[in-house]
């Protein structure tokens, strides 16, 4: 893989879930400031590895939120939260 491909695979989320407030946010950046995508690899704290299936707006809070495929099954949820899906794992 490219290094570029290989950087864009270890973007790390500093906390998962932490959507940012800002209401005309489009996008969630790294604290490196690189752009985070869905299918990038990421590092969740406390949580370990895994993949990012979502991120958008959601109907449980304000702001752009990213929801992750956790490797190791120790996450909050399965992609479904009150009721609306956002991503299946």
């Amino acid at each position: 893989a490219s290094d570029a491909t290989s950087e864009r695979q270890t973007k790390s989320l500093e906390q998962f879930g932490k959507g940012q407030q800002d209401s005309v946010a489009t996008e969630i950046l790294n604290k490196a400031g690189q752009r985070i995508e869905v299918g990038d690899r990421c590092i969740v704290k406390e949580k370990g590895p895994g993949k990012v299936m979502f991120l958008g707006e959601t109907s449980f809070k304000a702001g752009i939120w990213a929801g992750v495929e956790l490797d190791q099954p120790q996450g909050k949820n399965d992609g479904l939260v009150n009721g609306v899906r956002y991503f299946q794992c």
